[in-house]
């Protein structure tokens, strides 16, 4: 193991790497051999830190949680067959890394319904779309649109009068659109998406939407590309951007990848706000500002390859996250936990919901149980 690799690995345990280090240790973790080396480093440092700081997670965990100062942060990543769990607990002053081999387990007795992706016609006809197919589909003899799996392809086809389609994606799906002029939007969980079948002439090429979605933009200086969100809009050419708002949310967040992209409330594009490559506008529902601040992108486009990372996410939102991502519905019978911060990454492609709820188990003061196909979730101390 080079110099290089041991202080990046070391920067992993401290939970302070870099997006291009990042990239370069799961660029070395690609070799089954180096895999092998990073889990004994792994396991040494996680014996080491055992020892020397060994104390009672849930007693200190408890002691914490009157104040809401304090932050309980937890680390998981099963990309290298194992979950390593990264816990600080801010103010006791104590720092521990555990290594936990987190069962397996299955949705046995989850029953989750499997919704489909829905298109609504402007005539009111709605088709159903099975994902895991491939079709045209066609009105008077014309493909109007294209279906590959998971992704709907329109035509371009010159039309003079705008007729919208709208696209329903259910929780635990994720859906993408190619608009006829080209632009990429990939839908999350959870998001309605309303649409033109095409673009006409000389006007904007207006879109709206709830929920959350990546936008890659066709540029096209001539008609300018509009995103209605809610109460506010978003005037771009050609861009690459997220925005996210669903109806729980008192806050529009967009985040730009590439390009510029200016944000306004309905009415008042002229006091629109713009943003550059790396920023992240929040606009405040109630009072109409808008706020913009230098972000990670990456952190909110994870969502695209079904990665979820937490950042000092308050409870009460982590649920609704695994709601839409898992398609279950969960009840937090410990409303004390609402409002505290957590920090992790799971990967919902890999880990089922009971493997997160294992985790986050193991980890805070709480246990959870099925109950007419809902998951609960109790206090430990109800449990006992």
């Amino acid at each position: 193991m080079n110099e290089t690799i041991k202080r990046i690995i070391n920067k992993y345990l401290a939970d302070d790497l870099t997006e291009e280090e990042s990239e370069l240790l799961m660029e070395w973790l690609d070799d089954a051999e180096h895999k092998k080396i990073f889990e004994e480093y792994i396991r040494l440092d996680g014996a080491i830190n055992k020892s020397l700081h060994s104390f009672d997670a849930l007693e200190a965990y408890q002691k914490a949680i009157p104040s809401a100062t304090k932050v309980v942060t937890f680390r998981y990543e099963n990309v290298f067959k194992y979950a390593a769990i990264l816990m600080s607990l801010v103010g006791i002053g104590y720092m521990c890394y555990l290594q936990l081999n987190t069962p397996d387990p299955t949705n046995s007795g989850l029953k989750v319904v499997d919704k489909p992706v829905l298109l609504k016609k402007s005539n009111g006809e709605i088709v159903q779309i099975d994902i895991e197919k491939n079709q045209d589909y066609k009105e008077g003899g014309n493909i109007i649109w294209r279906q590959e799996k998971n992704k709907i392809i329109y035509e371009d086809q010159l039309a003079t009068n705008v007729v919208y389609n709208e696209v329903v994606v259910p929780e635990g799906k994720r859906f993408k659109v190619v608009l006829s002029d080209g632009t990429l939007v990939h839908l999350n969980s959870g998001t309605t998406f309303k649409y033109p079948v095409d673009f006409v002439a000389n006007k904007n090429r207006q879109v709206y939407l709830k929920g959350e979605a990546f936008f890659d933009v066709k540029r096209d200086e001539e008609k300018p590309f509009m995103v209605e969100v809610d109460q506010m809009n978003i005037r771009v050419l050609g861009t690459q951007f997220n925005v996210a708002m669903f109806p729980e949310d008192q806050e529009v967040n967009t985040v730009l990848v590439e390009g510029s992209v200016a944000l306004y409330a309905t009415g008042k594009e002229k006091n629109g706000v713009k943003l550059t490559p790396n920023q992240k506008g929040v606009f405040q529902k109630g009072n109409k500002k808008i706020t913009v601040s230098d972000v990670d992108v990456s952190d909110h486009i994870s969502w695209m390859k079904g990665r979820l990372i937490f950042k000092k996410t308050a409870f009460k939102k982590i649920i609704k996250k695994l709601e839409r991502f898992y398609n279950v519905k969960i009840v937090n019978n410990y409303p004390e936990l609402d409002n505290h911060e957590f920090t992790g990454v799971f990967d919902t492609e890999e880990e089922s919901i009971l493997d997160v709820l294992e985790v986050i188990k193991n980890y805070s003061p709480i246990e959870w149980h099925l109950k007419d196909n809902t998951i609960v979730i109790t206090s430990q101390r109800e449990i006992e």
